[in-house]
Parts: structure tokens; C-alpha cells; sequence
């Protein structure tokens, strides 16, 4: 049988893709992708940001207005995609959870969503080293 070249990538970005690159092995994950720290189940960073924005409409107007309030010149979003808030009270926001459907619970699992990447400090997941040793 012939033998399939693979990318074996460290990057997060999913800029391989954008490339279209096939056999493309993401071995710190993808940072547009979320997974649930309870189920596993993987899902859709932008979907989540956009259910996010929904939830705090009015914490995020809040904090829109103090910024024109307190310095119109300071630039809020920074290269790295983190921002400057001026407020200091997070105790209002609403944060969503996973909310793939459990047929032996019948109820949604409601567990933390991070991005599915391996941070430092973290371990690359077992099937994933494997698939890059079967590359």
C-alpha cells in the first residue's frame, strides 16, 4: 500500500487547514474548538463566544460605556486577542456550559468548556501520540 505524507503541527491556529493541507495531525489541538471537561464532547469556539455575548449583553454594554468613560485613546483589544476592562466585577456573568445531550441522564451534561489545546504543563492525549507514531 502506498504511504500518505502526514503534517505533524505544534500550531493551534489551524492555519493548515486554511491552507488545505490534508493529513494535517493538530498535536496541541485547535484553539477554534472547545471540548468539555466532563463529557469530551468537542464543539464550536465561535458558537460558544457568540452564546457568551448573548448571555452578558448587558455586562459587556456596562463595561463598553465605563471604557468611553475613562479613557476614549486606550486601544481595549490587545495583539494577543486578550482586552482592558476597567471594571472589576465579573460576579454577574454568565458563563455557558456544555450542553450535549446525555440519553442515560436525559438532561444536558452541563460540564466546563475550555479550548481543546494542550496548555503548558498539560499531557498531548495518548490517541493523539498514537496517531502521530501510526503516521
Amino acid at each position: 500500500s502506498m504511504q500518505r505524507l502526514s503534517i505533524i503541527t505544534q500550531n493551534v491556529d489551524g492555519l493548515h487547514d486554511k491552507a488545505r493541507t490534508t493529513s494535517v495531525i493538530d498535536l496541541h489541538g485547535r484553539t477554534d474548538t472547545l471540548i468539555c471537561t466532563t463529557c469530551g464532547h468537542r464543539s464550536c469556539r465561535n458558537a460558544f463566544h457568540d452564546q457568551l455575548e448573548t448571555f452578558n449583553k448587558e455586562w459587556l454594554s456596562d463595561v463598553r460605556k465605563e471604557a468611553q468613560t475613562v479613557d476614549e485613546t486606550r486601544d481595549d483589544l490587545r495583539p494577543d486577542g486578550d482586552a482592558n476592562i476597567a471594571t472589576e466585577d465579573y460576579t454577574s456573568i454568565r458563563i455557558p456550559a456544555c450542553s450535549q445531550n446525555h440519553t442515560h441522564t436525559s438532561g444536558h451534561c452541563d460540564g466546563f468548556l475550555k479550548p481543546d489545546v494542550v496548555f503548558f504543563g498539560d499531557t498531548v492525549p495518548k490517541e493523539r501520540v498514537q496517531e502521530c507514531y501510526d503516521a
